[in-house]
């Protein structure tokens, strides 16, 4: 047998004392929400004064342990090619609609190029900003159905 599928569709949605039931209005609230939920968080977080630019660019950089580095390593294409063939086709594409089973076939062919083009972005800690982009669905948690806090977000990003 197969697994049981819950539906996710989102007939209503409450923001500001009100339902909205249009499809594009309740996009714009939940990406409204989950846009501005890290700000959020991140109000509520204390400041370690910790420069992350520089863990982007590979800079080893000791943070409030001072026994703690971190870094970013550059890869291999051994490790390219065996992720790439490592790829479940099963699971969905991203905006880029690259789909898993054109990877995996073509993973000795497309790991070279790919391995150069991620540790030249390891090095200049500069990330492909399409890579950066991913459908979001929200998926409810618990309680009130109508309110967006009681969705979390899953995002499909390019493989």
């Amino acid at each position: 047998m197969g697994k049981n599928v819950k539906s996710n569709t989102i007939y209503q949605l409450k923001t500001d004392n009100s339902v909205i039931s249009d499809d594009k209005l309740k996009s714009e609230a939940f990406n409204d929400f989950f846009v501005n939920i890290g700000a959020k968080l991140a109000a509520e977080i204390e400041d370690n004064s910790l420069n992350t630019n520089s863990f982007a660019r590979g800079d080893s950089r000791p943070t409030t342990d001072s026994n703690f580095f971190f870094k970013f390593s550059e890869i291999n294409e051994d490790e390219v090619i065996y992720q790439l063939r490592s790829l479940k086709i099963s699971k969905s594409t991203g905006l880029d609609n690259i789909p898993a089973k054109a990877l995996k076939i073509s993973a000795d062919i497309v790991g070279p190029p790919l391995t150069w083009i991620f540790n030249l972005s390891i090095k200049k800690g500069e990330y492909v900003d399409e890579w950066k982009k991913a459908w979001v669905t929200p998926i409810y948690k618990s309680d009130d159905r109508l309110k967006c806090e009681n969705y979390r977000p899953i995002s499909i990003l390019p493989i």
